[in-house]
C-alpha cells in the first residue's frame, strides 16, 4: 500500500494537498483490501521495523507534511499582510464621514445612493477582512497533525481567501461610490458654472 502512496506523488504540487490526498486515499483501503491488510490499518499487524501502518505513513509523510506546514504558513501570511492593510484602511473610512456633516451633524450626502452603496460595501469589506483575517491565522496556529491536513487545514485556507476575495470586492466597490460621488458633484459644479456663463453671454448686447 505504502508503495502505491509513493507512485501518487507525482502529480501533486503542494504538500499539504499531498498530505490531504494520501490521508484520504489510506483510508479508504480497509474498504478495497483482504482481512490482513485491515488488520494493519487497525494498528494490529507490524512490519519488519516493528511500525503499524499509521506509524509508517507518518514516517513516510514527515518530510513532505513539513513543506506542506511551511507552505500553508507561507500563504496565511502573505494574505494576512493583504486583509491587515484592507482591514485597517476601510476602518480608517467608517469613521470618516465622506466630505463632513452639515450644521446639524448629518452626512452631507446621507440620502444619495452613492452613499448608501459606499456605507454597505465599507462595512461588507472590513467584516469579511476580519473574517479572512481570523481564518488565516487559525491557520499559522494550527497544530499541523496529520488528520488535520485531512478537513482543518484546507477548510481553514478556503474560508480565508474567500473572504479575501469579498474584501477586495467590496473594496473596489466603495472605490466606484466615491468616484461616483465625486464625479457627479464635479459635474453638477460645472453645469451651473456653464449656466451663469451662458446667462451672461446672453444678456451681453449685440454689437
Amino acid at each position: 500500500m505504502m508503495q502505491q502512496l509513493s507512485k501518487r506523488k507525482k502529480g501533486v504540487t503542494f504538500g499539504s494537498v499531498k498530505v490531504s490526498k494520501d490521508i484520504k486515499y489510506a483510508d479508504k483501503q480497509p474498504i478495497e483490501v483482504d482481512e490482513i491488510t485491515l488488520l494493519a490499518h487497525k494498528g494490529i499487524i507490524h512490519n519488519a521495523e516493528g511500525l503499524t501502518v499509521k506509524e509508517l505513513f507518518t514516517k513516510e509523510h514527515k518530510e513532505l507534511a513539513a513543506v506542506g506546514e511551511k507552505w500553508m504558513k507561507d500563504t496565511a501570511n502573505s494574505g494576512m499582510i493583504v486583509t491587515t492593510l484592507i482591514a485597517t484602511v476601510e476602518l480608517a473610512a467608517a469613521f470618516t464621514v465622506l466630505e463632513g456633516n452639515n450644521n446639524a451633524g448629518i452626512p452631507i450626502f446621507l440620502y444619495k445612493t452613492s452613499f448608501l452603496i459606499f456605507v454597505v460595501s465599507i462595512v461588507l469589506a472590513l467584516f469579511s477582512s476580519i473574517a479572512s483575517l481570523l481564518m488565516l491565522l487559525s491557520i499559522t496556529t494550527a497544530w499541523y497533525a496529520e488528520e488535520d491536513f485531512l478537513r482543518a487545514l484546507p477548510k481553514r485556507l478556503i474560508l480565508g481567501l474567500r473572504s479575501l476575495f469579498y474584501a477586495i470586492a467590496s473594496m473596489l466597490v466603495v472605490f466606484g461610490a466615491i468616484l461616483s460621488i465625486v464625479v457627479n458633484d464635479q459635474l453638477n459644479l460645472w453645469i451651473r458654472h456653464l449656466s451663469i456663463l451662458s446667462e451672461g453671454f446672453a444678456k451681453i448686447p449685440s454689437l
